[in-house]
């Protein structure tokens, strides 16, 4: 009994441990933002200066609005901050991923990775995406970019960004269509001149289709769509057969489908926040209301949930922190008194808390709108300063509406 008592204690104290260090690291995240604090770019950074400087961020030390400057800069053009939060390699430690966003569509946006280390904070890594070739990335660390090669065919990569928070490629796939399946001695890591068949004669005459699975140095390839005509369908397997010659493995079309397969890799997309430094300046709720859309509601996990109301009337509602925010209740509100200036009383009942509700992580709640009066409301704490709303929706547009409300004791 006291080794499983010691084993529970100790259990406690790691996790402990573990949340206080989570909550040391969000705090830099938000210095860093803030403009209180700088990062430190790591070595792939330095190394690429010596290389030409290809990523346009010299190795050195950095605030946010230095950083965005250089990024601005390398495509003269304005970007929107946008951030998340992710546990890369499950570590136990978020990692601040970090995008400027860009305000023109033919125009690449960027995305940083940072972690708190002992050091300090440092930039581990960076993508860049665009509308041609976009970039979804996920809580996991899987990064899925792609995009089409002009006529020729499409492109998909997928990544994985770890603990380090350093991201290394795991594969690419290439749907190749026609003559264009002779670009794939590219990935064999061959010159061009290394194929020897002449295929042009049947350039606009052939519907092949071409699946091409690259990873470590390894190649595979299935064909399929090969045309009826005799003379062309010779054409089509003379190219392949070159492939296969040049070091490319064909495989059947079952095994290319399961390679084709993303849906591992391609789970809880991360929710990107918008980033406004002046948003407390101007006085903007902590929190923001709306009715809660069903590809949220479809994501298990991805949110905080509690059901006030089980009724066919129900309306699921979703709050989101603008930043962290803590002690978040779920009231239910009793009317009490109006003045004559047309402020409103209410009494209070918790129905509902959480310690602490994040951008990354919203909460859902099935409540019941009940008359004109409102019944529901949210209190949390941001900033030290308590924020208690009511919850109604409006007669112009039934938007959610959170406005201010004054509890007082029965």
């Amino acid at each position: 009994m006291k080794k499983h008592m010691c084993a529970a204690a100790c259990a406690l104290v790691a996790l402990s441990l573990t949340a206080g260090a989570a909550w040391a690291d969000r705090q830099a995240y938000q210095d860093f933002l803030n403009g209180k604090t700088t990062l430190t770019t790591s070595k792939k950074f330095q190394q690429d200066d010596r290389s030409g400087n290809n990523d346009w961020i010299l190795g050195g030390t950095y605030s946010l609005d230095e950083l965005k400057a250089a990024v601005d800069k390398s495509a003269t053009i304005k970007h929107a901050i946008k951030y998340a939060f992710a546990d890369f390699g499950n570590d136990g430690a978020d990692e601040l991923i970090l995008r400027f966003e860009s305000k023109e569509q033919d125009f690449n946006s960027w995305t940083g990775i940072i972690k708190q280390t002992a050091s300090g904070l440092v930039l581990c890594d960076y993508y860049e995406d665009n509308s041609r070739a976009p970039a979804v990335l996920y809580a996991s660390g899987y990064l899925c970019t792609g995009g089409a090669m002009g006529a020729g065919g499409e492109i998909t990569e997928i990544s994985r960004f770890g603990a380090d928070g350093r991201g290394t490629r795991l594969f690419m796939l290439k749907k190749l269509y026609g003559t264009a399946a002779a670009s794939a001695v590219y990935d064999l890591k061959k010159n061009v001149n290394a194929m020897k068949g002449d295929y042009s004669s049947i350039m606009g005459s052939s519907r092949l289709v071409t699946r091409v699975h690259s990873a470590n140095g390894k190649v595979k390839i299935a064909a399929e769509g090969w045309s009826r005509s005799t003379s062309v369908r010779k054409k089509e397997k003379a190219l392949i057969r070159e492939l296969v010659k040049l070091g490319a493995k064909e495989v059947s079309k079952a095994e290319m489908d399961k390679l084709f397969s993303l849906s591992k890799y391609q789970k809880d997309e991360i929710v990107w926040q918008d980033w406004d430094a002046d948003a407390p300046s101007k006085g903007e709720q902590p929190l923001t209301a709306d009715y809660a859309p069903q590809e949220l509601l479809d994501k298990c996990g991805a949110y905080h949930e509690f059901i006030a109301d089980t009724s066919e009337y129900q309306t699921k509602v979703v709050f989101r922190a603008r930043s962290r925010v803590t002690n978040v209740r779920v009231l239910a509100l009793n009317f009490e008194d109006v003045t004559e200036e047309g402020e409103v009383s209410f009494s209070a009942q918790t129905l509902y808390t959480l310690p602490e509700l994040t951008p990354e992580k919203p909460l859902v709640v099935a409540l019941l709108f009940a008359g004109g009066i409102p019944n529901m409301g949210i209190a949390c704490t941001s900033n030290g300063t308590e924020h208690t709303y009511s919850l109604s929706m409006s007669g112009m547009d039934s938007s959610i509406l959170l406005d201010k409300a004054n509890i007082v004791k029965r």
